[in-house]
C-alpha cells in the first residue's frame, strides 16, 4: 500500500487484482502498471496513466490501493 504523501512525478507504481481466467473457475493475479504524471499535494489528487491509456486525476483513495512492486 502506498501512501499519498510518498507518491512524486516519475513514479511506477501496480495495481494487483484477482482475474478470473476465461469461463473458468480458475483466478490467477494480474497486475497492471500505473504512471504517476503530476502531484497536486493541496487537492490530495495525482495525474496516473493507467497500462498506457490517457492519463485521468486519481484521487488520494485509489491511490491507497496501489503497491511499490509487483505481486509474485
Amino acid at each position: 500500500m502506498v501512501a499519498f504523501s510518498t507518491v512524486k512525478v516519475g513514479d511506477t507504481l501496480y495495481d494487483c487484482h484477482r482475474q478470473k481466467m476465461g469461463n473458468t473457475t480458475v483466478s490467477r493475479m494480474a497486475t497492471w502498471t500505473v504512471k504517476v504524471l503530476e502531484v497536486e499535494d493541496e487537492l490530495r489528487r495525482a495525474l496516473c496513466s493507467w497500462n498506457g491509456n490517457r492519463a485521468t486525476w486519481w484521487s488520494e483513495r485509489k491511490l491507497k490501493s496501489l503497491r511499490r512492486s509487483p505481486a509474485k
